[in-house]
């Protein structure tokens, strides 16, 4: 996650390919959201895509990142309010994380908006997965966006890219592989045709963690003022 405030890190290319929830995702998770629709908190919200989709279902929607260059990105897409400040603990209806949850504590992360929190799963079958129509070129750029490819390419910083005019890098090198491991792709390309320029589908593998706590609190101007 720390690689996405390096200064050297494409926020630009992240935002532009990385797919994004399909809408069932956050229609799933608002109809899970029994509380008033006051604050919602998007932990490593990166570029905004999902702070930018829940703006319409709350009062106020913070979205908070360590990256500046993400937030930069963020604001790009819609006029936002950017600051850089510390807020107390005070209560917020819901706190939202999407790829942050890789990443992070989730011990300490769901001690602070819920000491207690209550244990349940369900299938939502089709609801959650991100799924995307891409080229392998741009397949490409968002492999390179991976924080574990901008980690090897700077301990690695004489492997260039093909782009570059080296040889290749590693992510050269799976894209070769997984050209050579479909013959109609090879035929394609021996042909004289360009492997960037090949359609696939794109589908990324997805978890839905949602929890809440399982004494109903009544909302209240005083966050610490429980009702019965």
């Amino acid at each position: 996650m720390a690689s996405f405030s390096d200064e050297g890190y494409d926020c630009s290319a992240y935002a532009a390919y990385r797919p994004s929830p399909p809408k069932a995702l956050y229609d799933t998770v608002l109809a899970y959201h029994q509380s008033p629709r006051e604050l919602c908190v998007d932990l490593g919200t990166g570029h905004g895509a999902v702070a930018r989709a829940l703006a319409t279902h709350f009062k106020s929607v913070l979205g908070v990142d360590s990256s500046e260059g993400m937030l930069k990105e963020a604001a790009r897409a819609q006029q936002w309010d950017i600051r850089i400040s510390v807020f107390n603990n005070e209560w917020m209806y819901p706190v939202e994380c999407r790829d942050f949850a890789n990443w992070t504590d989730l011990t300490r992360l769901v001690s602070v908006p819920a000491n207690d929190d209550a244990p349940g799963v369900s299938n939502t079958p089709g609801a959650i997965q991100m799924r995307a129509s891409q080229t392998l070129g741009s397949l490409e750029i968002l492999i390179r966006t991976l924080s574990m490819v901008h980690e090897w390419r700077k301990a690695h910083p004489e492997a260039l890219s093909v782009r570059e005019g080296g040889s290749g890098d590693c992510v050269d090198t799976l894209m070769r592989d997984i050209i050579e491991g479909e013959e109609k792709w090879r035929v394609f390309v021996t042909s004289g045709g360009n492997w960037r320029d090949i359609e696939v589908g794109l589908e990324m593998r997805s978890i839905l963690l949602m929890a809440r706590k399982k004494q109903f609190l009544s909302y209240c101007e005083d966050p610490h003022q429980h009702y019965p």
